[in-house]
């Protein structure tokens, strides 16, 4: 089977399927998906989480100076299928600035695809096509996320309490290629 009907049969099965199939996005830059396999996530079967609240925001430390400071919102956290975590980044400027997108990692491949950037109206704005592509350097915000408390070892989080209590706390299992160094508890 050519790559192109590969990806055109999995498109159709996840489109008759009752639960959304998170691995239906393509890699990034696949040359062999048709255009009408190219969906938003919520065509997918994937639902975008109410904007995040104040109150819902969970700071995340990396060993990077940034320019702006990171948060998980923990209500929109989710995990699906065991091995993709769902959940909303935003990012603060000193100037009040926000950047907020709804993205996931699929642990297994350490993988991200975003699937809506947040409009000033506090609206969402899906993604014509998410793709799946690799995640950052492991000091960036990313990185960190995932190695540290959504992905540690490359296994996700088994639940959205886990996930909630892993952006608090760090996880457990989570020691990194550092020697046990922790860009979320500082250095």
């Amino acid at each position: 089977m050519t790559r192109f009907a590969g990806a055109l049969a999995a498109a159709l099965l996840a489109g008759c399927a009752g639960t959304p199939d998170p691995s239906a996005l393509p890699a990034t830059g696949d040359p062999n998906v048709p255009p009408e396999a190219k969906r938003t996530a919520s065509a997918a079967g994937i639902a975008l989480p109410a904007w995040p609240a104040a109150e819902d925001l969970i700071p995340v430390r990396s060993s990077r100076a940034a320019a702006l400071q990171y948060y998980v919102d923990g209500k929109s956290l989710s995990v699906a299928q065991g091995d993709v975590v769902r959940f909303t980044l935003v990012g603060k400027g000193a100037g009040g600035a926000e950047n907020v997108t709804y993205e996931a990692f699929r642990c297994s491949t350490r993988e991200r695809a975003v699937y809506a950037h947040g409009r000033t109206d506090r609206t969402w704005r899906e993604v014509a096509d998410p793709q799946w592509g690799p995640i950052g350097r492991p000091d960036e915000v990313r990185g960190v996320l995932f190695a540290y408390h959504l992905c540690p070892g490359r296994r996700a989080v088994k639940d959205a309490a886990e996930g909630v209590n892993a952006l608090k706390y760090g996880h457990p299992e989570a020691t990194g290629a550092t020697g046990g160094l922790r860009p979320d508890r500082g250095f």
